[in-house]
């Protein structure tokens, strides 16, 4: 996320403020007098003086991406006419093996080739308050330096958050074009001093014979630990064919409702299969206590319009599926479930958690 350094330029009218003398004992000086002999006169040009210098585009080295090869590229040389104007480039695009490629510069240029692009940060917070804040990501900084302005323009240190993406913990040496998928938008997600919460599946696996049938209808399952824990977040099978769904979920411990929304619009999945919704706010948990997480799914909840998602199975063996914490929770059919999601098979096919 930019930030630009503007210069204020002091001028002549500066500190002249006109107000009417009601103390007849003191006389008001002469505006005239007030003013800075050594300032400029005020004016457009000379109060909005300049902001940073603009870096020019288009330098050896410089990194951009090719928005119609949908790839990353390097520029490796640079040609000026006579006059001294930029008039083409060559570009390397390591994926497609292609070096040296010549790209015309007009006034396109920059349409073609973007030096900076659209991030999403998540943040959750120790009081698990959430925030989400959009920035552009320059290609030509660090992820380091980037995300430092980020968190900067949100007034956060980024030293109090752990970054993550995709479930796993982003390096902040790592390259934008290492974690840029192509068609979605990239999410980072940030988690003060907690970390990354723990996640706990129910399904070895996500059946894809089939489809999950979806219309608003209620699909629920209880999570019950055997240890206290605060819960943070699930997951829900996104459909197999649509590219977004409508989605709201009620969130219970021990039948006491701690967290519920209205109708969102959910897309961008973090894979083929699954979408990860982190709670607004962490609930903590005692052991032995049921937590019934319960969403209603659909292309539109309105008007009830179905959409086809993915499902888990083979979920009644849930001791024996790879977790962190295996054995820690023991799940159970979700109250008020109307909708087909049971112990063995159906939606909802993780939790997240931090444990105490």
């Amino acid at each position: 996320m930019e930030s630009k350094k503007g210069i204020w330029l002091r001028t002549k009218d500066d500190g002249v403020l006109l107000f009417k003398n009601i103390n007849l004992s003191q006389q008001e000086s002469d505006k005239e007098e007030k003013k800075d002999p050594d300032a400029v006169e005020h004016s457009k040009e000379t109060v909005i003086h300049e902001f940073e210098e603009d870096v020019q585009p288009f330098t050896h080295g410089s990194k951009y991406f090719h928005t119609e090869m949908q790839v990353f590229c390097t520029v490796t040389d640079r040609t000026e006419g006579e006059d001294g104007k930029l008039t083409s480039i060559k570009i390397n695009m390591p994926t497609l093996q292609m070096e040296g490629v010549p790209v015309d510069i007009d006034e396109n240029s920059e349409k073609i080739l973007q030096s900076s692009m659209d991030i999403y940060l998540r943040g959750v917070q120790k009081s698990g308050s959430k925030f989400t804040v959009q920035g552009t990501y320059n290609l030509n900084r660090s992820l380091k330096e980037n995300m430092a302005l980020v968190f900067q323009s949100l007034g956060q240190n980024m030293g109090n958050f752990k970054l993550f993406h995709n479930q796993k913990i982003l390096s902040l040496s790592e390259d934008f074009s290492e974690i840029y998928e192509s068609g979605k938008d990239t999410y980072i997600y940030a988690f003060e001093c907690l970390g990354k919460p723990r996640m706990f599946r129910r399904f070895p696996r996500c059946y894809e014979g089939g489809t999950w049938s979806c219309g608003g209808s209620a699909d629920a399952i209880a999570f019950t630990p055997n240890k206290d824990i605060t819960v943070a977040g699930f997951q829900f099978f996104c459909p197999k064919e649509d590219s977004q769904c409508e989605m709201k979920y009620k969130i219970t411990i021990d039948d006491v409702v701690v967290e519920e929304t209205e109708a969102q619009v959910y897309s961008d999945w973090e894979d083929t299969y699954y979408k990860s919704v982190f709670l607004e706010k962490n609930h903590p948990a005692k052991a032995n206590s049921r937590i019934n997480i319960l969403i209603k799914i659909a292309k539109s909840l309105e008007n009830s319009q179905y959409t086809n998602t993915y499902y888990g199975t083979e979920g009644n063996d849930v001791g024996n599926i790879e977790n962190e914490d295996i054995g820690l929770f023991s799940i159970s059919y979700g109250t008020d479930c109307c909708n087909g999601t049971s112990e063995s098979s159906g939606q909802i096919p993780a939790i997240f958690y931090y444990l105490g």
